[in-house]
């Protein structure tokens, strides 16, 4: 299939042109999901942005989770759009990954694609067309990533040999060795199978259950990446991610602990997967001992819990160890990133990001 010259011939047609809606309705069909609450401050831009998307046979599919704020009035103003909407909204708030899960569930049967696309980020007008016309390269691709902008700086990964398809193995491996450098966990674009749908999509003992069901869907496929600037991610004081620092939350620490407890097996040699176990350890360790040393003895006592309830307690020689080899490891591993890749930086403001 020839994707990028028909969706030019069905953009085209829309801005002036006859009508080709059953051109549109054969290619593959992508949906959008946005799950949101209380989200007046950033989601028009996001709403925007899928509205703007030049790839045609689209749907935005919105869950509202029981908003207080002008949420459900910003969803009105986009019906009728070009992008057809599919809003649900629940009676009561649910806790986030309730919500993330009830928003899969809500997926049609017919999609071929689910993009996600949290309420206060950005995604570039033309990524699902790349994203899709990379997908279709390869019927084994299971998910999709691109460069992501973070705080106005293009965020690369360091790709498992240096390309552009691989197996997902070769990623999990990469993300459980702390090779990886950058992956968007939170704006995946994946394969879409009825039966995901169907079960809870994510895991709701995961502490990073975004990064869990990436993880999953690159171990069962392959994955592939589109070398350019397709998502920009807000940080701000209200995210989920923020507050739970600002409490001192210790569980999202332990992501990369549970990744390799769950994935190492599917892409590593034993001597790899202790490597893995150390890092991973070393990681959490780091944050169980400056906890105490700031007087936040709460959390600290909560990572230690944490590891004797997996079954490996925390030895003294290890907090030592975790403390004593940080410079090095920090060292080590902005030489690793510098060596992988010679680019700096780039600057991407949101501005220029949302008007590309």
């Amino acid at each position: 299939m020839q994707l990028t010259s028909v969706t030019q011939s069905v953009v085209a047609d829309q801005e002036g042109a006859s009508p080709t809606a059953s051109a549109a309705k054969a290619l593959p069909l992508v949906v959008i999901v946005t799950p949101v609450y209380n989200g007046e401050k950033y989601l028009e831009a996001t709403m925007q942005c899928v509205q703007r998307q030049t790839y045609p046979n689209l749907v935005h599919l919105i869950l509202d989770n029981a908003s207080t704020d002008g949420t459900a009035e910003i969803i009105e103003r986009f019906r009728g759009g070009r992008v057809p909407l599919q809003v649900e909204r629940n009676t009561a708030v649910l806790k986030q990954v309730d919500n993330w899960n009830a928003a899969m569930r809500l997926v049609p049967a017919t999609a071929a694609y689910v993009q996600w696309l949290c309420a206060d980020d950005l995604i570039r007008r033309d990524a699902v067309e790349k994203l899709v016309a990379k997908a279709e390269t390869d019927r084994e691709i299971s998910i999709v990533g691109s460069y992501d902008v973070v705080l106005d700086r293009i965020r690369e990964p360091i790709l498992p040999r240096g390309e552009d398809v691989v197996s997902g193995r070769d990623w999990v491996r990469a993300v459980c060795l702390n090779t990886f450098g950058h992956f968007p966990w939170q704006a995946f674009f994946i394969r879409w199978r009825p039966e995901l749908g169907v079960c809870d999509y994510f895991d709701r003992k995961a502490s990073a259950f975004d990064n869990d069901a990436t993880l999953k869907r690159m171990s069962e496929g392959r994955v592939a990446f589109v070398r350019e600037p397709l998502v920009y991610t807000r940080h701000h004081a209200d995210t989920v991610s923020s507050q739970l620092n600002r409490k001192r939350n210790p569980e999202q620490r332990f992501w990369r602990w549970e990744a390799v407890r769950r994935y190492a097996d599917l892409a590593a040699s034993e001597g790899e997967r202790r490597r893995m176990t150390r890092g991973a350890r070393k990681f959490v360790t780091r944050f169980q001992v400056l906890y105490h040393l700031i007087g936040a003895h709460e959390p600290a006592r909560a990572i230690s819990a944490r590891f004797e309830s997996d079954g490996a307690p925390i030895k003294r020689i290890e907090q030592l160890m975790a403390i004593l080899s940080y410079p090095t490891d920090l060292a080590s591993s902005h030489l690793r990133r510098f060596l992988r890749s010679s680019r700096r930086l780039e600057i991407l403001t949101e501005d220029a990001f949302a008007n590309w």
